[in-house]
């Protein structure tokens, strides 16, 4: 009946079919060798995903800069097609790359820049094309929160300005720090002429930019 072939007796089912094998109630049961030939092609393909849907899936930390990295590993090593492997296996590889490729196609502008600003990775799964369009990005990205920043804090400066005007200082002076002596007055400063703007503006750009090729040949971050 093919009870006990030579695959009953190897494989994930064995201890299945052994314990099935004793009881004539349950024999219908027992699989046959075409079953557990699915089960191992279907198994070998599933259970590499299980690690990853684990780590994943974590809600106590940012995994978003991993998945680029992730689905690398998935396409070549992971669910790479093996000459062992049974057509089942191959063609289940082949569907589960086929999705989660199409899934996260519309994202690669995300996932490369999350990827590309975490230190573990980088550039290490990004092309060089790919990698000056992400630096220039990010270099526009920086400047343009500075200058939000600076525009920020010019009110705050005029307010407490004006604040020390209308209300007399205190008697007990403060003692000045170090700091206190390097502190830019911008209040007090005549505004720069254009040419001095476009200036800082490149050097700040040009101090971004030199901050980034350091940053890119690091040594990777264990």
């Amino acid at each position: 009946m093919g009870f006990h072939s030579e695959n009953d007796r190897k494989g994930p089912g064995a201890a299945k079919c052994k314990v099935l094998s004793t009881d004539h109630k349950v024999r219908h049961l027992l699989p046959s060798w075409q079953d557990l030939e699915v089960l191992e092609s279907v198994n070998k393909a599933l259970s590499p995903l299980q690690d990853f849907r684990d780590a994943l899936s974590g809600e106590s930390y940012v995994s978003i800069s991993c998945e680029k990295p992730a689905l690398h590993l998935l396409n070549t090593p992971v669910l790479a097609e093996d000459e062992a492997d049974t057509e089942l296996t191959k063609s289940l590889k082949s569907k589960i790359l086929s999705y989660l490729n199409d899934k996260y196609e519309g994202i690669q502008d995300l996932l490369n820049f999350t990827t590309f600003l975490d230190p573990r990775f980088r550039t290490q799964h990004i092309s060089e094309e790919e990698t000056q369009i992400l630096k220039e990005r990010a270099i526009s990205e920086l400047i343009e929160i500075h200058g939000q920043q600076s525009v920020a804090q010019s009110p705050a400066v005029m307010e407490n300005n004006s604040i020390d005007v209308e209300s007399p200082p205190a008697v007990k002076a403060k003692k000045k720090t170090l700091a206190s002596f390097f502190k830019e007055t911008t209040c007090t400063t005549p505004r720069a002429p254009l040419s001095s703007t476009f200036d800082s503006m490149a050097q700040l750009r040009e101090a971004v930019a030199s901050e980034f090729n350091v940053y890119i040949y690091m040594p990777c971050v264990d």
